[in-house]
């Protein structure tokens, strides 16, 4: 099955610098495996909890996201 970004997104939330987590089934950070510099990653946000959007950005990479792993 497929939600509103077209695929399976479970709104797992994520793990914060400080070891504690936030956000789980409300939304979905997902990391991007491009780096932005050496302490920074890009990351996707996916919220459904209110409105369906998501957001491109960059994030300290202390943080804890979730990866989405594709089959070639």
């Amino acid at each position: 099955s497929s939600d509103d970004y077209g695929f399976s997104a479970l709104p797992a939330g994520y793990r914060l610098n400080n070891g504690s987590y936030s956000g789980s089934g409300d939304y979905a950070d997902l990391w991007s495996s491009t780096g932005s510099g050496n302490v920074k990653a890009y990351k996707v946000f996916l919220s459904n909890y209110t409105y369906s959007y998501a957001i491109l950005g960059d994030q300290s990479k202390d943080y804890g996201f979730s990866i989405r792993c594709l089959q070639n």
